[in-house]
């Protein structure tokens, strides 16, 4: 009212001169609210960096933070000192709001900190996910924050190398970020208090009705109390309230508690060679993530390919070949390949969520994360399943490859198709700079010695396992020769070890393994198989026809089961059906593995979601992405039908 009956002029005067009599009382606070009244940002940034100087408690810092809380973001992210107090009020507030900052600031604000306020950043994050229960998260900052730490100061020494490890730092916590997103996004109901209470007592009531309900067929009692046991944990399963290796664990420990089997059948999974190549492979592929010489391939791919859209589209996928067979993690990969796509798509000056963002962005999602099945070491989860079959069926990395290629090329041309039909004439305001590409090959700097170990083993160790046909030995202890190498060499630290492998993963594994044999011996799988097998005998008659049924069926589990879990449900209960249909276990084992991670909704696939947030949501929307699930579909029923004549050729389905 003021500007209106005076004017603004004089109004502003006014609030300069009452400034000036608040700055003169050391009523910083009053002074604060007038420079954000008028917004003058400057002056703002001027009392804050006074107000710093001053001794104040955390108390008396947040309630500072709470005036600047609507200061600009973009001013926010580069000023250290306001940033400061923000956080503080952040701290008492909204501690997601203060990780946000923290993220922001040192993605689109590093240059703007200093190597010590860095550290003061990864610190803060470091509290905030403390604060939030993300206790690994809170680890990894920490590390982020020792590292910039040691590199400040040494100034001068070795910058080139601070640089690096604080980058590689940097896209592991980044990564890391997603997952826990992308985990708690894919939840399909969420564990309110009264759900976990609900849940559970359904899960025991479960084990208890079929422990005292009438055998059925020919079940024995054992193998009652057995699949009373698998509905209740697939009930936590999807539910999600406990760890899912947590709830294997518990399904072991009754099964021996209650007489079901022996201990030694019930641990049967952990002595497998299987479990010990997933150890091995884990290992080496913590060894070449470590080393970020895949991220470096990544980059040299776009570098060689015109720096266009439709070249860098081109570029994305060549790039994911070279990640496809030595990161076995489907997520791992996309948190890798997909914020690459988002740095060129800036670079070319396509706007968050555009058609070159999108296109950009799902073209990465799809080709470095959803092409894993169609290579043996391409993702954990091949191991897994096919490690549910028995071992006189073996596979070796060779014939997986061979009996994948036409799959692969039927489903990475439907998914170039169409692409290329949703975003066409994409055309982008500018070139990719070489600069861009060239100044993180330089941030990553000259291959070590170290690094070179890594990667000729782990090429050796491929090669080794192409050649398998010749030599004859197994891959686990061709791997474990390569596992051996690194650690002998000190490529594999004791910290490599313990952080970059999963091992409640690997718990979660040997119970799977130890699952199949038990429902083996409780005779389970041939009562389900003579259960399915009416329904399912017109479909078995038919090669072409069953595979498209466990197509849809797989489509139908996913929606209430996540996919580990979801894949040894399935490759358990229709193993024996594969086999009266003549169908090799490796046709059936692919199969599920493309159609248990569909995204027809976002919670169904966890490597979809890990791709979102790995871009924080700017690199396509949900309905874009809903679009080319319905392509994936596509894709995958194309192979099913289009491959059988192939895989009948090679004697894998019976003439």
């Amino acid at each position: 009212m003021a500007s209106i009956k005076y004017g603004y002029h004089v109004k502003r005067k006014w609030l300069e001169q009452a400034a000036a009599f608040y700055q003169s009382e050391a009523d910083w606070a009053a002074v604060l609210r007038i420079n954000i009244h008028v917004q003058d940002w400057e002056a703002a940034a001027l009392t804050a960096a006074h107000i710093a100087g001053l001794p104040l408690t955390d108390d008396q810092a947040a309630v500072f933070g709470s005036l600047l809380i609507g200061c600009p973001d973009e001013l926010l992210i580069t000023n250290h000192v306001l940033l400061e107090f923000v956080l503080h009020h952040c701290r008492v507030q909204d501690q997601e709001l203060g990780l946000a900052y923290v993220d922001r600031a040192l993605n689109q604000g590093s240059e703007a900190h200093a190597y010590v306020q860095q550290v003061s950043l990864y610190e803060w994050g470091a509290r905030f996910a403390q604060l939030l229960q993300k206790k690994t998260m809170a680890l990894e900052y920490l590390q982020l924050a020792e590292t910039a730490a040691l590199e400040s100061t040494q100034p001068g020494q070795d910058e080139e190398r601070g640089d690096r490890e604080i980058n590689a730092a940097k896209r592991k916590l980044a990564s890391r970020k997603s997952q826990l997103l992308a985990e708690n996004a894919s939840r399909l109901v969420k564990p309110v208090q009264w759900v976990r209470l609900l849940t559970v007592l359904a899960a025991v009531t479960c084990m208890i009705s079929f422990h005292y309900l009438r055998l059925m067929g020919d079940l024995s009692r054992p193998a009652m109390d057995f699949i009373g046991i698998a509905i209740a944990a697939v009930m936590l399963w999807i539910v999600n309230i406990i760890p899912d290796y947590l709830v294997a664990l518990g399904m072991v420990m009754l099964w021996v508690l209650g007489g079901l089997v022996e201990p030694e059948a019930a641990l049967s999974g952990f002595a497998s060679t299987t479990w010990l190549f997933m150890i091995f492979i884990m290992a080496l592929s913590a060894a070449v993530t470590k080393s970020g010489i895949l991220y470096r391939f990544s980059l040299h791919a776009l570098k060689r390919f015109p720096p266009h859209y439709r070249g860098q589209l081109w570029g994305i996928v060549a790039g994911s070949f070279a990640l496809n067979a030595l990161i076995p993690s489907s997520s791992a990969k996309v948190s890798l390949g997909v914020p690459i796509a988002g740095t060129i798509s800036e670079s070319m000056g396509f706007k968050s969520r555009s058609r070159g963002a999108a296109g950009l962005g799902l073209a990465a999602m799809i080709f470095y994360g959803f092409t894993a099945p169609f290579v043996l070491t391409g993702s954990y989860t091949n191991v897994m399943a096919y490690g549910l079959v028995s071992s006189d069926e073996p596979v070796s990395w060779l014939h997986w490859a061979l009996y994948a290629l036409p799959a692969f090329l039927i489903f990475g041309i439907v998914m170039l198709l169409l692409l290329s039909y949703m975003f066409r004439g994409t055309v982008a305001e500018k070139g990719v700079s070489a600069g861009i590409l060239n100044e993180q090959i330089r941030l990553l700097g000259p291959l070590s010695k170290e690094e070179r170990i890594a990667v000729i083993t782990i090429l050796g160790c491929i090669l080794l396992m192409v050649l398998q046909p010749l030599h004859g030995i197994d891959s686990t202890w061709i791997l474990m020769v390569g596992f051996s190498v690194l650690v002998i060499t000190g490529i594999l630290d004791k910290q490599t070890l313990t952080s970059g492998i999963d091992w409640t993963f690997l718990l979660f594994l040997g119970v799977a393994f130890s699952f199949a044999e038990v429902a083996n011996q409780l005779g389970i799988v041939e009562a389900l198989s003579s259960f399915l097998g009416g329904p399912m005998a017109w479909f078995v008659s038919s090669p072409t026809l069953f595979l498209l049924a466990v197509i849809f069926l797989s489509f139908l589990v996913t929606l209430v089961v996540r996919d580990d879990p979801a894949v040894i449900l399935l490759v358990t209960a229709l193993l024996p059906l594969a086999e009266q249909a003549g169908i090799h276990p490796w046709i059936l084992v692919i199969i599920i593995l493309l159609s248990t991670d569909p995204f027809f909704f976002t919670y169904q696939s966890p490597t979809y979601l890990t791709a979102y947030y790995s871009s924080d949501g700017k690199a396509f929307s949900h309905a874009q992405g809903q679009k080319v699930a319905l392509g994936y579909a596509a894709a995958v029923l194309l192979v099913a039908v289009l491959c059988v004549p192939y895989w009948r050729w090679l004697g894998l389905i019976a003439q």
